[in-house]
C-alpha cells in the first residue's frame, strides 16, 4: 500500500478517484469498489482510493489516501465526520479534482456516484418524531447532495429497481441516472448444476436476517420438509441472534464466514423484503446452486435457468411449489454473468466519457 503524497499532471480521462470508507472485500459495496478499482487498472487507469482504512490486499499501483477514522458509534455521526475529512482533503488538495471523482458514499465532491442501496423514505407516511430526527434529516440531506448537487454528472444504480426508485424520489436527478452497473463475478468459470442428494441442502445468507427474509425462508423449508428431507444452513448470524421460533431441528446457524461454500448446496433461498441487488444470488448460481428469491431483490432482473423469482407476499404454497420445481430439475448453467472486467469496461465506455471536471 502507498499513501499518495502528491498528484501531478493527470490525464482526466484515464484517472479516477474512488471514495469508500472501508477499502477491501469486507461487504457488498466495499467489494464492489475493490474489484472495480483493480479492474480499472487493467484498462490503463490511474486509480486513487480515498478511505478510512485498507482491509485487504491491494495492488501496489493503486494509490491510497487514508483519512482519520471516526470514533463515533452512531453511523450517521461517523458519516458526518467522514464527510468533514473528505471536505478538508479536497479543499487542501484541489489537484484531486483533476481526476474523475467517483464516490460510493454520501459525499459531496464527486462527478460520479454509484448508488448501492435503496433511497431513504421521505414521504408524509413517516411518523412526526422521525420527521424531526437529526439522524434522518442528516441522511436525507447528504442523500440529496449525493444525487442532485450541481457537480454530479452520472448516477449509477446497481439495478434497474434502484434506478426506478431514484427517478421517482429525485426527479431532478433523472437525467443523470444511467443504466445499472450490476455487481459481478471475480471469475468466469461457472460450475455445473447437479441432481439433489437424499437430503436437499438449502442455505440462507444474511446478517440483516429480517430484511433478507429469514422467517419466510424457515417457513418455506418447514413446508418443503413434507416432501423432502431438508437441511437449512444459515450464514451471517448465530443462533443467539434470532428468536426461538426460528430455531428448528432442520436449521443450523453457521455464523459469519468470509467464504460461503455455495457449491455444497442445492438451493439458495433469499425472500428479501428489500435488496438493492443481492450478490449472493449470482455467486450461488455460478457455483451450481439454484436460487429462489423474491421480486424485491435486484438480482431478479437477471435471467437464468436456475433462478426463480416469486412475489415477496405470495402465499406459502407458491413458494413451496417453486422450490419443489427447482430442486427436481438440473438447470443449465446459462447465461454466464458479467465479470468485473465487464463492469470496468462499462464505466470506461458509458459512464466516464464526457465527464467535465
Amino acid at each position: 500500500m502507498r499513501l499518495v503524497k502528491n498528484i501531478t499532471q493527470i490525464s482526466v480521462t484515464r484517472s479516477v478517484v474512488q471514495i469508500v470508507r472501508r477499502f477491501g472485500r469486507v461487504g457488498g459495496m466495499e467489494s464492489y469498489v475493490w474489484y472495480l478499482s483493480h479492474a480499472l487498472l487493467s484498462l490503463g487507469y490511474r486509480v486513487v482510493v480515498i478511505c478510512e482504512g485498507v482491509e485487504d490486499d491491494v495492488d501496489p499501483r493503486i494509490e491510497v489516501i487514508i483519512v482519520s477514522k471516526s470514533t463515533q458509534k452512531h453511523r450517521w455521526k461517523a458519516m458526518r465526520e467522514f464527510n468533514t475529512q473528505i471536505d478538508g482533503l479536497f479543499q487542501s488538495r484541489s489537484e484531486l479534482l483533476c481526476s474523475i471523482v467517483h464516490s460510493h458514499e454520501r459525499t459531496g465532491w464527486h462527478h460520479v456516484t454509484t448508488f448501492h442501496g435503496p433511497p431513504m423514505r421521505k414521504d408524509g407516511t413517516l411518523p412526526w418524531y422521525k420527521r424531526i430526527s437529526r439522524r434522518l434529516n442528516y441522511w436525507l440531506d447528504v442523500e440529496y447532495r449525493e444525487l442532485c448537487a450541481k457537480q454530479v454528472q452520472r448516477v449509477v444504480p446497481v439495478s434497474h429497481m434502484i434506478g426506478t426508485q431514484l427517478t421517482k424520489r429525485y426527479p431532478k436527478s433523472s437525467s443523470r441516472i444511467v443504466d445499472p452497473a450490476y455487481p459481478a463475478l471475480s471469475a468466469s468459470s461457472p460450475q455445473r448444476f447437479r441432481d439433489c442428494g437424499p437430503e436437499v441442502k438449502i442455505l440462507f445468507v444474511g446478517k440483516e436476517w429480517k430484511r433478507k427474509g429469514l422467517p419466510k425462508a424457515v417457513e418455506v423449508c418447514q413446508a418443503l420438509s413434507a416432501k423432502f428431507s431438508v437441511g437449512l444452513d444459515v450464514f451471517g448470524v448465530s443462533a443467539n441472534d434470532v428468536p426461538r421460533e426460528l430455531k428448528r431441528s432442520f436449521v443450523s446457524y453457521r455464523g459469519y464466514q468470509t467464504e460461503i461454500p455455495f457449491a455444497e448446496y442445492d438451493l439458495l433461498i433469499h425472500p428479501a423484503v428489500s435488496e438493492p441487488f443481492g450478490m449472493v444470488v449470482i455467486e450461488a448460481l455460478s457455483n451450481g446452486c439454484r436460487a429462489l428469491i423474491s421480486d424485491k431483490v435486484g438480482a431478479a432482473e437477471k435471467n437464468h435457468d436456475g433462478l426463480v423469482v416469486i412475489e415477496v407476499d405470495a402465499c406459502l404454497p407458491r413458494w413451496v411449489d417453486a422450490a419443489t420445481a427447482l430442486v427436481e430439475k438440473v438447470p443449465d448453467q446459462l447465461p454466464r454473468f458479467e465479470t468485473w472486467a465487464d463492469v470496468a469496461v462499462y464505466y470506461d465506455s458509458s459512464v466516464y466519457p464526457g465527464i467535465s471536471v
